[in-house]
């Protein structure tokens, strides 16, 4: 309403009608005195009038390159939009290989949905990035961007987990080679990885063999041990004792007094994890082993019912008797990935 007031056409109006003429008027032949009188109408010239003059064009070269090649036609439409527009080569030039790049990775894309690119692949690759004009180092730009973006996305799949098999981590390998890239990791990504990769292992059934100096039985291997643990247990202790109930007091007469209420006493106790021995700990094949220094506390798998990881140690519930905890500075989530494996095939 304020526009009409102001006896003044609405700036959108401009680029409206613009877009209207380019769509019922081949581009090469477009006049240059039309687009110079649309814009003089609504009071504008093209310096004005850049940010949208751009997003026309861009549409343009978007749509001159969609059938994966530009012609003669097309580029002498673009020229003439150029003049129209008054950019400079530069400009044009930018706006063209930004609209030829983004159809090339589309197509790019496509190709590397499957995790690999064929020989006929990349040449059809090749010749549109020669047919949209793009350079070589462009074209090579691109692919290694999307070939590494289509490893990375992956890559994120098998980590989500936090497991990598051999099996991914050969897949992974291949899928490199094939597109030739190669995702490269800081050194605190690599840590991760390389402990998401023997997380797989023990997950497949490989699980690390470890030397221990104490005696093992036939055919038994450590896949873990710390050197040295605090082994707990939940005991029953006794906090006080008191009063079953309330009481009152009566007095009868001077000096005697009656006191009313239970005199049954009320035994009050508490579950506390109770310390009983300290010493090694070892996961087997057979069995969980504590060399403690008072006893030898064994735990054969078979007997194991579930077990629960802390941060700072291990609940191991048995079939029978009292769980047994055990706390200290260990790796616990490399103890109860051992744990699992180990309990799975014995069974």
């Amino acid at each position: 309403m304020l526009n009409r007031l102001a006896v003044r056409a609405p700036r959108a109006a401009a680029f409206a009608e613009l877009r209207n003429l380019l769509a019922v008027t081949p581009w090469n032949t477009v006049s240059i005195a039309d687009v110079a009188m649309i814009l003089a109408k609504y009071n504008l010239l093209p310096a004005d009038a850049d940010v949208e003059l751009r997003s026309i064009l861009t549409r343009a070269a978007k749509h001159a390159v969609g059938d994966h090649q530009l012609n003669d036609i097309d580029e002498a439409g673009l020229k003439r939009l150029q003049e129209a527009f008054e950019f400079s080569d530069e400009q044009v030039r930018t706006i063209f290989v930004d609209a030829a790049r983004d159809l090339y990775r589309q197509t790019l894309v496509g190709a590397l949905a499957d995790g690999h690119i064929t020989s006929e692949e990349r040449a059809r690759l090749d010749r549109i990035a020669v047919d949209l004009g793009l350079s070589h180092s462009e074209s090579k730009q691109l692919y290694e961007e999307e070939a590494l973006r289509a490893i990375q996305l992956v890559f994120d799949h098998v980590v989500a987990d936090q497991k990598v098999s051999p099996d991914e981590d050969q897949r992974l390998s291949e899928m490199s080679s094939a597109l030739g890239v190669t995702l490269s990791h800081d050194e605190g990504t690599a840590k991760i990885l390389e402990r998401y990769r023997l997380f797989g292992r023990i997950d497949a059934g490989l699980l690390p063999d470890v030397p221990v100096q104490i005696v093992l039985q036939r055919g038994e291997s450590c896949h873990f041990t710390a050197a040295s643990v605090t082994q707990k247990e939940l005991r029953t202790i006794t906090r006080k004792v008191a009063d079953a109930g309330p009481a009152t007091h009566v007095q009868t007469m001077k000096g005697v007094r009656f006191r009313i209420g239970s005199i049954t006493s009320q035994r009050i106790t508490q579950d506390v994890l109770t310390t009983i021995d300290q010493g090694p700990l070892y996961v087997t094949n057979r069995r969980v082993l504590i060399q403690g220094a008072h006893k030898k506390t064994s735990t054969p798998l078979s007997r194991l019912l579930h077990f629960t990881l802390f941060s700072d140690g291990m609940q191991i519930q048995k079939d029978s008797g009292k769980d047994i905890f055990v706390t200290g500075e260990a790796d616990w989530e490399i103890a109860g990935a051992c744990l699992d494996a180990a309990a799975r095939a014995g069974r």
